[in-house]
């Protein structure tokens, strides 16, 4: 479910410039090039590859893994362990540092790696022996100290040499990809692959994590393309017809990112987790607002998000979508205003609840009585399935969706011009341990207007955070 309807939209409403009639006949020329007008070079690739190991951790690790601290336990024993808390795909990936005696303590997410880590996960024998080439492929997620603590990819052909280095990350990146290859590889009968990941004694961070990772190789021949020497022609350039969007890629893109877990009355953090939005929260009644330095669309606008509550929250714990935010501003402090916001509730494994928030500074109301959700509202394990919000606003109007299911349709005239803010909410109430996620934000409106550029961005968006006021306004009937 989570990204279909979002990156719908989005392919949907791509609008392609540039084409030219010379481009279309490109592949004329290409049929002809084949025939008469192929060059000389020549790419080479395999006929087809044969999986020989693949492992995407969802049912932990599969197939044969050995999993070691390689300083034994002179500071403490971690080593890498299976995580929910980030993955390119599925629900799971490995982590450098859930394992072992001290390491399964820790818990990805809220919880750094160690210092003086050496952790190694390898996987072997490999019998490459009746092919010709093969290559490796991985997904990888860092935060580390950048230029001491290392994610390296290790290859041996003894399983005591591993001197042999094809790949090295550090500092900080979001869900990347990287096929290396191992072609000398080929033919040998045994083969280990190690993710080996050490840090210093400084400045522990998330850490490092490895999915889907796929060793492949074939034995068939060599199968020659024919090169293309063509001049430069127009290509296709598509231009998003959509006001805003962030697919949290790109920890840069405007949204507060703070730690402040070292203040135990206002104890939260804001930050880019992998192609993620999180926000954490490690104190109870306690309430977060962040949005980036973006105005809203004059006039109807919709808004979708892809949210879900990331650990199983304490009672009444919740997270929001802001909308219609009065632009306040304020020097000494956040500039938002007076706000809307579509509420969701956690109520237990079982139920979660919504509403819509009237912001108004001395006299918050919902604009209804809290409704529970038709079965289009995923819930999923522990009530933490991803769900896509979708907020269409008018002039008179809010009407709300979640997973493309209409809830509700209310009457409310708009009340600010120019100039409002958007963004996300989190809070707890019962709970000093609390998480919540986002993904894929999307403001279109009716007529395609495209504004938004990360070069329009002046200052980072507004932070506010502080004692969770709102208790008399939560559901009270549990």
């Amino acid at each position: 479910m989570r990204g279909n309807t979002i990156r719908r939209n989005i392919r949907t409403n791509m609008v392609f410039i540039g084409l030219s009639i010379t481009s279309i006949l490109i592949a004329v020329i290409f049929l002809m090039a084949l025939t008469n007008e192929a060059s000389s070079e020549a790419d080479a690739a395999p006929a087809s590859w044969t999986a020989v190991v693949e492992e995407d951790f969802e049912t932990g690790f599969s197939g044969s893994w050995s999993l070691e601290d390689l300083d034994a336990d002179t500071n403490g024993e971690y080593y890498w362990a299976t995580n929910t808390y980030t993955y390119s795909e599925g629900i799971s990936s490995a982590w450098v540092a859930g394992g072992g005696t001290q390491g399964s303590a820790l818990a990805a997410g809220t919880d750094n790696y160690p210092s003086n880590a050496m952790s190694a996960m390898t996987y072997g024998p490999v019998d490459l022996s009746s092919y010709e080439f093969a290559r490796l492929s991985y997904d990888y997620w860092l935060e580390t100290e950048a230029s001491n603590d290392l994610l390296q990819v290790l290859i041996s052909t003894d399983n005591s040499d591993y001197s042999t280095v094809l790949a090295t990350y550090s500092g900080s990146s979001g869900w990347q990809s990287n096929t290396v290859d191992l072609n000398a590889y080929a033919g040998e009968a045994q083969v280990w692959i190690r993710y080996y990941f050490t840090s210093n004694g400084s400045s522990e961070d998330v850490g490092a994590f490895i999915d889907d990772m796929l060793l492949e190789a074939t034995d068939g021949e060599l199968t020659y393309l024919p090169m293309l020497k063509l001049d430069p022609t127009p290509t296709l350039t598509p231009t998003p017809a959509y006001f805003y969007f962030d697919d949290f890629s790109d920890n840069t893109s405007g949204w507060r990112r703070k730690d402040n877990r070292n203040d135990k009355d206002d104890c939260f953090r804001l930050d880019y987790i992998g192609t993620l939005y999180q926000m954490d929260i490690c104190d109870d009644r306690t309430d977060v607002k962040s949005g980036p330095p973006v105005f809203l669309p004059n006039g109807d606008y919709t808004i979708e998000v892809e949210a879900r509550f990331s650990k199983e929250g304490g009672w009444l714990s919740s997270y929001g979508i802001i909308f219609d935010g009065e632009d306040n501003p304020n020097p000494d402090g956040s500039d938002l205003g007076n706000y809307y916001m579509l509420w969701i509730d956690w109520e237990g494994s079982k139920r979660s609840r919504y509403t819509i928030l009237n912001d108004k500074k001395g006299s918050q109301a919902p604009l209804f009585d809290w409704k529970d959700f038709p079965p289009e509202y995923n819930k999923g394990d522990g009530n933490k399935s991803w769900n896509t919000w979708r907020i269409e606003r008018t002039d008179t109007q809010i009407i709300i969706y979640v997973n493309d299911k209409h809830l509700r349709t209310i009457n409310e005239p708009r009340p600010y011009g120019n100039r409002t803010l958007f963004g996300l909410f989190s809070a707890t109430y019962e709970t000093d341990d609390f998480q919540a996620q986002f993904d894929d934000y999307l403001i279109t409106t009716p007529n395609n207007q495209i504004w938004y550029s990360t070069t329009d961005y002046e200052d980072w968006g507004f932070l506010e955070s502080g004692d969770f006021d709102m208790e008399a306004l939560l559901p009270q009937d549990n």
